[in-house]
């Protein structure tokens, strides 16, 4: 694996991180939306991660070029939660299968801490296997599943919780 880095997003990176997202959507696998995003779509979404205890990180190889990000959002918008938070991940196709998630996983542990959380969640459609097999691989537990709680297209899908302590 080259010398990669984590950069925290700034407003010019939303274009890099939609069309990563996009591919996530279109294998109706990672992306809890039904069609592929617009910039403009996500624009709010992306600017309420910017300067936040919920950070956006792209990944860059020595070259620039964005190969994923990573993100952490709240869990529930409820104060009692504010221990807790969620992590996302999504890796450029072309940089799969690098052990750049795994590398994710741990930067964002390091940097939940800092920012004082205790828990990391992740949500993850159950037919996702190699997302839940690369969270057990790091350690997180099964915590449940909501079974048939989402609809991607004409699919009904279930979603299992990954958790760790940090």
């Amino acid at each position: 694996m080259h010398h990669i880095d984590f950069k925290l997003a700034e407003k010019s990176d939303l274009p890099e991180v939609i069309r990563i997202y996009n591919q996530g959507v279109l294998t109706q696998k990672a992306a809890p939306d039904v069609e592929v995003v617009t910039v403009d779509e996500k624009k709010d979404w992306f600017n309420q991660h910017l300067g936040t205890n919920h950070p956006l990180w792209v990944i860059r190889n020595q070259n620039q070029e964005v190969m994923g990000w990573v993100s952490l959002s709240k869990m529930y918008d409820r104060l009692v939660y504010d221990i807790s938070v969620e992590i996302s991940i999504y890796i450029d196709e072309a940089f799969q299968g690098q052990g750049l998630a795994t590398k994710a996983i741990t930067f964002c542990e390091k940097k939940a801490q800092e920012l004082g959380y205790q828990n990391i969640v992740a949500l993850i459609f159950s037919h996702n296997e190699a997302s839940k097999h690369l969270f057990e691989k790091n350690n997180y537990q099964h915590y449940g599943n909501y079974p048939d709680i989402a609809k991607i297209k004409d699919k009904i899908v279930s979603v299992d919780i990954y958790g760790k302590k940090i």
